[in-house]
């Protein structure tokens, strides 16, 4: 029996992902209208993956009639929504990042420094929170033991409402600190019944708020922008449009922070590279001279004469790039879906625990 490596619009979902054979524009269409956001230019594989997995979940026959389901049921297509916006976050993600961040930025970032004028930082798809707080704690702590009374303000973005809201409550499981020092929990939680919950001066530094970084007005004025893990999941286009965003979100000799499988790509004149293991870059204007730039500069800015060695080394970098970033996201979607199971298994154990007392009555 021949295996099937695609899903036909009358074919049974199989394992194997080619997010080019099939045309999945009825269904992106359909998230356009419900939830408002534009899928069109994201990576199609990964696209594909998500919807495989909603298909299977129903247990239904074809792609054609999954686009019924979308089309009819209303809750279907936020699900399918929250499925395609992968939620793998945790304070303090790659420790050896935030080293760089206290050894090279911070003391960058405050040196010389106004009294009156604020450390602002922008974490771009913030999800529910985890990394702008943990901002939060680490430049707080840097602060005091600088003797530098400079007050922080954080601004967290992302699509998603809900983990917006989530991270406005800043209230997290106990799995989720246990990794943070005892200090760092005495000093920046409060642990009540639902978990441990940020402080209040803390959670006063940081602002939550909706925003969708490719088509809202463009936010600036930041020292430090964090984008991390979001341009893997974007096409070409769209990452050369997000990096051009952040450039003008940042002040002068500002700093930005990527996840460990993404880069600047071509933008070398925009950036130059202030840490290349933790993928963190210092704004630059040398090569534009000038402030701020046209779109036709970021995409000039890349352009340069190259010899056939150096385009054979820059294609190589680039291959092998597109190769981290698409294992990035098989081991975010493999996270999401070991904590579905964790919290499978604690539901269980929660059942069964209350029947274990209901028989232990009888």
């Amino acid at each position: 029996m021949q295996r099937r490596d695609t899903i036909s619009s009358d074919a049974e979902p199989a394992g194997d992902i080619d997010g080019d054979a099939i045309d999945i524009e009825p269904v992106l269409e359909v998230l356009r209208n419900r939830v408002g956001v534009d899928f069109r230019q994201y990576k199609r594989a990964t696209l594909y993956r998500r919807i495989a997995r909603r298909i299977g979940l129903h247990r239904l026959g074809s792609f054609a009639s999954y686009v019924t389901k979308l089309k009819t049921d209303p809750r279907e297509a936020e699900a399918l929504y929250q499925d395609i916006l992968i939620h793998v976050t945790s304070f303090f993600r790659n420790p050896e990042a935030y080293e760089a961040l206290k050894a090279q930025i911070y003391p960058a970032l405050t040196a010389n420094r106004q009294r009156t004028s604020p450390v602002r930082i922008w974490t771009v798809g913030c999800s529910s929170g985890e990394e702008a707080y943990s901002l939060a704690m680490a430049l707080t702590e840097h602060l005091e033991d600088a003797d530098l009374p400079l007050a922080l303000e954080i601004i967290g973005t992302d699509v998603n409402a809900s983990s917006i809201e989530r991270a406005r409550r800043g209230v997290y499981a106990n799995s989720a600190v246990e990794h943070i020092s005892e200090t760092r929990k005495a000093r920046f939680f409060e642990l009540g019944d639902g978990g441990y919950r940020i402080a209040q001066g803390l959670r006063d530094m940081c602002v939550f708020t909706r925003h969708n970084v490719l088509t809202d007005a463009p936010l600036s004025g930041f020292d430090l922008v964090s984008c991390r893990n979001m341009l893997i999941y974007l096409g070409a286009e769209l990452q050369q449009k997000v990096i051009y965003i952040l450039h003008g979100g940042l002040r002068p000799n500002g700093f930005l922070w990527l996840g460990n499988a993404e880069s600047i790509g071509t933008h070398q004149g925009l950036f130059e590279v202030e840490s290349a293991c933790s993928k963190i870059y210092r704004k630059s204007l040398a090569k534009l001279g000038r402030e701020p730039c046209t779109v036709r500069d970021v995409l000039q800015s890349g352009i340069e004469e190259r010899d056939p060695l150096n385009e054979v080394l820059r294609v190589a970098h680039a291959e092998m790039q597109a190769a981290n970033a698409e294992l990035q996201i098989i081991i975010d979607e493999m996270e999401v879906s070991k904590r579905l199971i964790r919290s499978s298994e604690d539901a269980i154990e929660v059942i069964n625990n209350e029947l274990a007392a209901r028989d232990a009555k009888l």
